[in-house]
């Protein structure tokens, strides 16, 4: 798994957490419990918007998983193999 693949899927799980605290703050009629909710579902969005961030840097900044493999395998092809 990827970088990159690792940080979307943190991206989709705080999205879903969320989403999941807003619906508690609209469903709940404890005003203290209400304020909570849409805190924490801020801050989640918060950490997500500086994961996106983060994610864009990582697709500028690493090779694509496939031309590291390649690169890795070429190396690999290259090394003579010494026999006994």
């Amino acid at each position: 798994m990827t970088v990159e693949t690792r940080i979307q899927q943190a991206m989709s799980l705080l999205k879903t957490a969320s989403g999941n605290l807003s619906t508690f703050a609209l469903e709940t009629k404890d005003r203290e419990a209400r304020k909570f909710y849409m805190e924490a579902a801020q801050q989640l969005d918060a950490i997500n918007d500086k994961l996106s961030a983060r994610l864009n840097t990582v697709r500028n900044e690493e090779p694509p998983a496939a031309d590291t493999g390649a690169a890795v395998s070429g190396l690999l092809r290259r090394r003579p193999i010494k026999k006994l």
